[in-house]
């Protein structure tokens, strides 16, 4: 029997514990194994890849900004809201004076004394209320406009549009608004007043029957007749122009406003005795600002919805077409004042602008036509029951406002601002999830391939160990 002594089993095992492995030359060496960073307690630890770190970090800082600019919008929403429940209690004391149930002079001076207060209050607010270092109402987040033209007034602006090159816009009118009219062919003389000479007027829902009283001169019976117009609310007014005839014209101009009159004698009023007669209709200002048609309304020129420069621009022109001795009546200049919100690099096809108007006293209430002229909140007086019914539609006209502009608040903190959030939150989530996927998939094949070393190592030990012990075996048996 042919048995290796110990020396050769040693030899043996040594040529099979280190077989030459020549490498192959112009071939580069093998990659280094990765191996796991092993923690003392536990498995390996996963972490992200640097370019996920950092887009991590800018999503948080988006998620931060947006979440800073809903807290702005909550802080606007909370003072509109103050300043709507104060409207509200003017309004219903408004009513109060209005309906004429205090008569007392006392309580009369009484609530306008609560009124002046209440006005203080809302100025206070307007001129107070901030985000951090800027004032939020007093109208310097608002499209800042200024006018050059002698009749041209700037009202403001419905929407978001740019500012203006710094020479402004060109603003041209081709025909000034007109009120309705209705002047009589036939002098009002003092033999028809003695007759008792009666005057029919209406106007919407409203009507007027007038009687003149014996004896009275034509301009006391001018006063009495305007008197009874005022007490039923129609925005009239009697004069008398050359010649003695009498005049009604609509306090409102444009073409939606209209009204009729009839009268005794032909001609005073109406052309036949006491049969309805319509006023002479209005007109709408027409004309153009940037060279761009505008919309026309009354004496308001605005600025066509879909227009990229002047969209909701609107402006006022005072002026008669008389007064026009070329077409273009002035300029008009746009600054925008919005500020600009932070929402997510692109979610949204457009960056929306937070622009606010000013809610200050004498901007509030403004273009309510109303007999007192009463042109905004700083006018309105409740010392007269006239004063207090037109201090009653100013309200109302400012809650209209105040009513639209909370509507578009509440869409941007709902629908635009929070969606926002939302949305960056779930791709926050989602880019920590997928990156410890992806990390986890790495180490995962990287124990897989240590693990693979190791068993083969501890393999060949084996193996190498059992040829070992075998002729070992066998030497002890011949002893």
């Amino acid at each position: 029997m042919d048995v290796k002594s110990g020396f050769d089993a040693m030899s043996e095992q040594a040529s099979y514990q280190q077989p030459p492995q020549r490498e192959p030359r112009g071939e580069p060496k093998p990659a280094l194994q990765l191996r796991p960073e092993v923690t003392p307690t536990g498995p390996a630890v996963l972490r992200m890849t640097e370019h996920r770190r950092r887009e991590a970090v800018a999503l948080t800082q988006e998620i931060i900004e947006v979440e800073s600019d809903l807290s702005l919008v909550q802080t606007v929403k909370s003072a509109l809201g103050r300043l709507e429940d104060m409207l509200l209690e003017l309004r219903e004391l408004s009513g109060q004076a209005a309906n004429g149930a205090e008569h007392n002079t006392a309580l009369r001076e009484a609530d306008q004394q609560e009124l002046e207060h209440s006005l203080g209050l809302i100025e206070t607010l307007a001129t107070a209320t901030r985000f951090r270092s800027q004032l939020l109402l007093d109208g310097s987040h608002a499209v800042q406009g200024m006018v050059a033209g002698e009749h041209l007034e700037f009202l403001g602006v419905e929407g978001d549009i740019p500012s203006s090159p710094i020479e402004g816009y060109s603003v041209e009118i081709d025909e000034a608004a007109l009120p309705a009219q209705i002047v009589g062919t036939h002098p009002l003389t003092q033999n028809l007043i003695d007759r008792g000479e009666q005057l029919w007027v209406r106007e919407g829902n409203a009507e007027v029957r007038f009687r003149a009283i014996r004896g009275k001169p034509p301009q006391v019976l001018l006063a009495e007749l305007q008197q009874a117009l005022r007490e039923q609310e129609l925005p009239l007014e009697a004069t008398l122009v050359t010649g003695e005839r009498l005049s009604l014209q609509h306090l409102r101009y444009g073409s939606s406003h209209k009204f009729a009159v009839a009268s005794t004698t032909p001609g005073v009023l109406s052309p036949r005795s006491l049969e309805w007669n319509s006023a002479r209709p209005g007109r709408d200002v027409q004309g153009r600002i940037n060279g761009e048609p505008c919309e026309g309304r009354g004496q308001i020129l605005r600025g066509r919805s879909g227009s990229p420069l002047i969209a909701g621009l609107a402006l006022c022109y005072t002026g008669a077409t008389e007064d026009l001795t070329l077409k273009k009546a002035g300029t008009v200049s746009v600054l925008q004042g919005a500020i600009p919100l932070h929402l997510g690099g692109g979610l949204l096809s457009a960056t929306p602008k937070l622009s606010l108007r000013s809610f200050r006293v004498h901007d509030l209430g403004r273009d309510v036509p109303n007999p007192s002229g009463f042109q905004s909140l700083e006018d309105v007086h409740l010392r007269t029951i006239q004063g207090a019914r037109d201090t009653e539609a100013i309200l109302e006209g400012a809650l209209s406002e105040l009513g639209s502009i909370k509507e578009r608040l509440d869409e941007l903190d709902q629908q635009t601002l929070r969606e926002t959030i939302r949305k960056l939150k779930h791709e926050h989530a989602q880019l920590n999830q997928d990156g410890v996927a992806i990390e986890g998939s790495e180490q995962a094949h990287a124990v897989a391939e240590y693990t693979r070393g190791q068993i083969i190592a501890k393999t060949q030990e084996s193996v190498v160990a059992q040829a070992n012990q075998q002729p070992q075996a066998v030497l002890n048996l011949l002893k």
